[in-house]
């Protein structure tokens, strides 16, 4: 792969791939997009997980107040909060999720 050319405010820098693999991992929060459904997945223990991924997905998707609104990075780490809420919420005195 070759490093690619972006242009700011009429200044030239090289970008290696790599740094633009990190850049958007860090503006989309990517990571916590696999760590959210990793942890979804691991409390509810589906028997299809990718349908339960999709459905998952698909929800937070119909809750943005329309359909065109922007993604908004900083609800993934919402989303991952309350899922370990709801992992201490299930969990019983000696920490163990039933399941």
């Amino acid at each position: 792969m070759s490093s690619s050319i972006s242009s700011s405010d009429d200044t030239e820098t090289t970008t290696s791939p790599q740094a633009a693999i990190d850049s958007w991992l860090l503006r989309t929060n990517f990571k916590a997009v696999l760590e959210w459904l990793t942890a979804e997945s691991i409390l509810h223990r589906p028997d299809d997980p990718l349908s339960f991924c999709k459905d998952l997905l698909e929800q937070k998707l119909a809750e943005r107040r329309r359909p065109n609104d922007a993604f908004q990075p900083e609800l993934l780490t919402k989303y991952l909060r309350d899922c370990y809420a709801n992992a201490v919420d299930c969990a019983n005195d000696e920490g163990h999720i039933e399941g």
